[in-house]
């Protein structure tokens, strides 16, 4: 999917540029918890961006990934 970099290059990614589209590949990693040995509770996804450069992007929340990345 194609999404706008809203947000500044960094030590970690300084190839990004502000306002350039990017086509991402976007993991959704599953956040919960076992209620039971057996059960699996999903409380939240998180996304991490697989596609940029040799290393994988986790974000902690959609809010900060939606921060620094708007869909276009």
């Amino acid at each position: 999917m194609k999404y706008k970099f809203l947000g500044k290059p960094n030590r970690i990614f300084p190839h990004l540029k502000t306002g350039k589209v990017y086509d991402l590949n976007i993991y959704k990693e599953k956040v919960g918890f076992f209620e039971s040995p057996i059960r699996w509770m999903l409380k939240e996804t998180k996304p991490t961006i697989l596609n940029l450069g040799f290393l994988n992007c986790p974000y902690s929340s959609w809010e900060i990934f939606y921060q620094n990345w708007r869909k276009v």
